[in-house]
């Protein structure tokens, strides 16, 4: 094997191992959407507890907030902002419906 396509084929195993540090703000956000999902989930098979409702509302804010991360991390403000600012009236409501 020739040297420039040994680099070549190095270059690309540590392009490939090398994330995007808002990747992780997206895993998480996809985790808390799949949390919601399973809250949801329980509450039509249990409607007596309406905890899982407000629960299902929490994991989606924080869905948000972790989308709005993902775009800070890429220095986007004004989406993250939106999210937050969603984020924060889904709590904020879904908290007052609940008591």
């Amino acid at each position: 094997m020739d040297t420039p396509t040994l680099l070549f084929q190095l270059n690309r195993k540590e392009c490939m191992s090398l994330q995007h540090p808002s990747q992780k703000f997206v895993q998480l956000q996809f985790v808390m959407l799949g949390v919601a999902f399973l809250f949801g989930i329980m509450f039509f098979i249990k409607t007596s507890f309406a905890f899982f409702l407000l629960f299902v509302f929490y994991a989606l804010a924080f869905s948000l907030v972790f989308e709005g991360l993902a775009h800070y991390s890429r220095q986007e403000m004004l989406p993250f902002i939106e999210q937050v600012i969603r984020a924060l009236f889904i709590v904020i409501f879904a908290t007052i419906l609940y008591f």
